[in-house]
C-alpha cells in the first residue's frame, strides 16, 4: 500500500516579498533582530504589527463614521449614517403619497361629500395599532438575539484561539507552535470573509504570519477557506504529537492528552465558525416577515382615512412621522439580523481579527521572555527543552 506523502507545510517565515505596502522600517527592524529566514513568528509579528493594523482599517472604513450606542443623545439623535433608512424609502413614499393625496382632495374639494365615520372607529383602529406593536416589538428581539449570538460566537472563536495559542507555545517545539499560530490567525481571518461571501483575502491582513502570498489566495479559492485550514491544523497537531512503538507508554498518554486538548479547541473554532454560518444562511421565515409587513402597510395607508376629520391638515406631518418611526423599527430588525457585512451597524470583524493577531502575538513573546528566565522550564514531549530552544533561536527581541 503506497502512503501518500503528507501535504507540505505552508511558508510562514520566509522573506515577505509580496508586501509591496510593508513600511520601510520593517527592513531596519528584521536586520536588528537577525535575518529574516532565522526570525520566529513572534518577532516577525511584532515588526509587522503596522502594517497588519493599517490593513484592518482600511478595511473595516466603509464601517466607520457613525457613532456608538453609547455616545451622548444630541450625537446618537442627529446623525443620520447607521439609521438603515434606505430600505424604507419605497413604502414610506407611497403611504405618505396617499397621506398627502387624500388629504388635500379632502381639505379643498370634499367638504360638502364627506361621510360621517363610525363612533368608535379610532378605538379599534387603536386597538390595530397597538397589536402591531407587539409584532414589532417580537420582530426586533428576534434580529437582536441573533445579532447578540452572532457577538458571542466571535467573542468565543476569539478565546479559543487564544487557548490554541497558548497550549501550543506550552506544548511544542517552536517552528511546530509558529506553525499553529499562524493557522489560528489565519482560520480567523477566513472564517470573515466566508461570512461576508467574499472569495478573496488580503494578504497585508496577514504580514508577518503567511508571506506565501500563492497559499493564502489557495486557501481563499477553496470552497469552504475555514475547512480547509481546519484540515491543515489538524493534520499538523497529528503529525506533531505522533506516537510511534518507540513512544514510551507515559510519553504516548500525554502526547494523547495534549493531542485531544488541541483538537477539542479546534473543534471549537469550527463549531463557531459554523453556528455564525447558520445565522447568515437561515432569516426568519417569510411568513412571519410577509405577514408583519403587510399588516404594517395595511395599517399605516388606513390612518390618514381614519384621522383626517380630526387632525385636518395635521394629518400629512403626522403619518409622516408615525411611518417613520414604524417601518424604521422593521429596517433595524432587518439591518441587524444577519450582522456580517460592511455596514455601520453591523459587527466589526476585522477589530476582532486584529485584537486575536495582537493577543497571538503577545502570548508567542510572553513564551520566549519565559524561555529566557526560567531555570527549571518543563520538559516537552519528546524530551527537548522547548522553551530553551526558542530562545537560543531568536536574538534579543
Amino acid at each position: 500500500m503506497v502512503v501518500p506523502p503528507p501535504s507540505p507545510t505552508p511558508v510562514y517565515l520566509s522573506s515577505p516579498g509580496w508586501q509591496a505596502t510593508s513600511p520601510s522600517t520593517t527592513t531596519e527592524q528584521d536586520d536588528s533582530l537577525g535575518s529574516s529566514s532565522q526570525l520566529c513568528l513572534a518577532a516577525r509579528m511584532r515588526s509587522h504589527a503596522l502594517t497588519r493594523s493599517l490593513a484592518f482599517q482600511r478595511l473595516g472604513e466603509p464601517m466607520e463614521g457613525s457613532p456608538p450606542s453609547s455616545a451622548g443623545w444630541f450625537r446618537t439623535v442627529f446623525t443620520m449614517r447607521g439609521r438603515a433608512l434606505s430600505g424604507i424609502v419605497l413604502p414610506f413614499t407611497v403611504i405618505n403619497a396617499v397621506s398627502v393625496a387624500w388629504t388635500c382632495a379632502a381639505q379643498l374639494y370634499l367638504h360638502d361629500n364627506k361621510w360621517d365615520l363610525p363612533s368608535n372607529i379610532e378605538s379599534a383602529y387603536a386597538l390595530i395599532i397597538t397589536t402591531l406593536g407587539f409584532l414589532l416589538v417580537f420582530r426586533l428581539n428576534r434580529a437582536a438575539k441573533r445579532y447578540w449570538d452572532s457577538r458571542e460566537k466571535w467573542g468565543k472563536l476569539v478565546e479559543l484561539g487564544r487557548l490554541m495559542a497558548c497550549s501550543a507555545c506550552v506544548h511544542l517545539d517552536r517552528e511546530q507552535a509558529d506553525a499553529v499560530c499562524a493557522l489560528t490567525c489565519l482560520f480567523a481571518v477566513a472564517t470573515k470573509q466566508l461570512l461576508r461571501s467574499d472569495s478573496t483575502i488580503d494578504v497585508e491582513q496577514l504580514a508577518g504570519i503567511f508571506t506565501s502570498a500563492d497559499y493564502v489566495r489557495k486557501v481563499a479559492s477553496a470552497a469552504h477557506p475555514p475547512l480547509r485550514v481546519a484540515a491543515e491544523l489538524r493534520r499538523m497537531l497529528a503529525d506533531a504529537l505522533a506516537v510511534d512503538a518507540s513512544t514510551t507508554a507515559a510519553l504516548g498518554e500525554r502526547r494523547s492528552t495534549i493531542l485531544r486538548t488541541l483538537e477539542g479547541y479546534l473543534d471549537g473554532l469550527v463549531g463557531q465558525c459554523g453556528g455564525m454560518e447558520r445565522i447568515r444562511s437561515t432569516p426568519l421565515p417569510i411568513v412571519y416577515v410577509s405577514h408583519l409587513r403587510s399588516y404594517l402597510l395595511i395599517a399605516l395607508l388606513l390612518m390618514p382615512f381614519v384621522f383626517e376629520q380630526s387632525w385636518l391638515w395635521g394629518t400629512i406631518p403626522t403619518v409622516a412621522l408615525v411611518s417613520v418611526a414604524f417601518l424604521g423599527v422593521e429596517s433595524a430588525a432587518s439591518e441587524c439580523e444577519s450582522p456580517f457585512q460592511l455596514r455601520p451597524n453591523h459587527l466589526k470583524m476585522e477589530a476582532f481579527c486584529h485584537a486575536l493577531f495582537e493577543n497571538v502575538s503577545q502570548i508567542l513573546v510572553d513564551s520566549l521572555d519565559d524561555a529566557r528566565h526560567n531555570p527549571h522550564p518543563p520538559e516537552t514531549t519528546n524530551g527537548e527543552n522547548v522553551h530553551y530552544k526558542r530562545a537560543a533561536s531568536m536574538r534579543e527581541m
